[in-house]
């Protein structure tokens, strides 16, 4: 009898063992990355995902040592026999786990693994990459042909480089590539600046362009009576100014605007709230001002806002409200106003965000006031 109960033991400790092996590991099935600012999926190769499997299921995962936010950009899908796990990332050497908010480094092998199919799918981006000014300047030196995408429209043209120091000057390539730049403006020439992507020597790089044909045009039969502006990460204009719409542009144009207006002071999100106004730009709008009812009537009132100028920003004894001159012309009254307004400044999880009621208590209500 004890015999008999050694060996049932024995046989039901091997079904454990066996049982344990064949169905208790989690086995991959599936992996995946999604884009999530753009149309994009992608299914990796089985011998490519088991690597990058084995390395998630060896590798401690961390709590994150910062209070950073940051845009993700895709998302790995880990489909495995036991559960479904996601990891969010924005470069493939850092895997964060959705569900518990922890980080995976990933080593240097696994990283190149992972990156191929990032790379892959990231062509189908409309965004540009971040370059600096000195390799820029490199990948598209003067008499240089390439084309631009407007970020907004999807409207593309050729222009060629002809000077620029600071910056790119740059020019249409012919008149067709002239029309086109001219629709992209709604047919009408423009300072206002627009988030482009130039794409030259196999790069997409983050840009931001004026609509305003100035100084001197060299290339003949093409309709446009001098050059424009191309801006790229901290470019300078003529006047060895950092123009904050331009930048504001870059970095819209690369798709990490949120990240970009995270670190900015109060100070400097007062200027570039107005900045938006100026610009047009209901996505920096929404980004920058508190969200209520004002919002919408300042949204309807931007559109007629042109060439506004901040004449002077000062810190009012209250820490978070700011005086503010501002100047500016008015579509369709064809009305130069200029005004004092204090602006009043709070803070969220992430950035300091702009109060629109004063704006539109001197923009709009005073208007119909008079």
């Amino acid at each position: 009898m004890k015999r008999f109960l050694l060996i049932m033991l024995i046989l039901i400790g091997l079904f454990f063992v066996i049982w344990t092996f064949i169905f208790g590991n989690n086995r991959l099935i599936a992996m995946e990355i999604i884009a999530l600012k753009y149309p994009g999926q992608l299914e990796l190769e089985k011998k490519d995902g088991q690597i990058i499997f084995k390395e998630l299921r060896e590798q401690l995962e961390l709590e994150r040592n910062d209070s950073t936010f940051f845009t993700p950009w895709y998302l790995l899908k880990v489909i495995s026999e036991k559960e479904n796990v996601y990891y969010y990332f924005t470069q493939p050497s850092k895997l964060t786990n959705i569900q518990n908010n922890k980080s995976v480094e990933l080593t240097p092998d696994t990283t190149s693994v992972l990156n191929k199919y990032h790379e892959k799918i990231s062509q189908n981006s409309p965004f540009g990459q971040i370059k600096a000014w000195d390799e820029v300047d490199m990948l598209f030196p003067r008499m240089a042909k390439a084309k631009i995408v407007d970020l907004e429209t999807g409207l593309s043209f050729r222009v060629q480089r002809r000077a620029g120091s600071l910056h790119a000057d740059v020019q249409p390539l012919t008149g067709a590539d002239t029309e086109i730049f001219k629709k992209i403006y709604q047919g009408r020439w423009s300072w206002k600046r627009r988030a482009v992507v130039l794409e030259v020597a196999g790069y997409k790089i983050a840009a931001s362009m004026n609509g305003m044909p100035h100084g001197q045009g060299a290339i003949q039969g093409n309709n446009f009576p001098g050059h424009f502006c191309l801006h790229f990460l901290n470019t300078q204009t003529h006047s060895n100014n950092l123009d904050v719409a331009h930048q504001l542009m870059v970095w819209k144009a690369a798709g990490l605007i949120e990240d970009y207006l995270e670190g900015k002071s109060d100070k400097e999100m007062v200027e570039i709230a107005l900045t938006a106004l100026n610009q047009n730009d209901p996505q920096l709008v929404i980004l920058t001002y508190l969200l209520n009812s004002n919002t919408t009537h300042l949204l309807n009132y931007m559109e007629k806002i042109n060439g506004l100028k901040i004449n002077s920003l000062t810190q009012g004894e209250a820490g978070n409200i700011y005086s503010v001159e501002i100047e500016w012309y008015e579509l369709g009254s064809g009305n130069n106003y200029r005004e004092r307004v204090d602006i009043t400044v709070t803070k969220d999880e992430f950035r300091f965000l702009i109060s629109p009621d004063q704006l539109v208590e001197i923009m709009v209500n005073k208007r119909k006031k008079q």
